[in-house]
């Protein structure tokens, strides 16, 4: 006989999306900016040192679980590493704040 909470955790985990294997670099790069940024992806692929890949997305659940499952299911340091480089390049003044 299954635990009650158990069950409830194989129910949210079935409700969980698959990941998007396969990304193109242009993909990438919009999912590190839809995450906000280079650091909430690194802190994502961080977890994954400490924590399970199937709890991680709830550790992060103020954020889509598809962006997570997709940040953890693709090589993203290149993308991470654009995100970061273009950060540290000066803003355009014709750019809106």
């Amino acid at each position: 006989m299954v635990d009650p909470i158990e069950q409830q955790l194989r129910a949210l985990r079935s409700q969980l999306p698959e990941p998007r294997l396969n990304l193109t670099e242009d993909q990438k790069d919009e999912l590190v900016a839809a995450l906000g940024g280079p650091r909430t992806a690194t802190s994502i692929l961080k977890a994954e040192k400490d924590y399970p890949r199937e709890r991680i997305p709830f550790l992060f659940n103020s954020i889509d679980p598809q962006l997570v499952l997709d940040i953890l299911h693709n090589d993203m340091q290149a993308a991470i590493a654009r995100a970061l480089a273009r950060g540290k390049t000066p803003k355009s003044p014709n750019r809106p704040r």
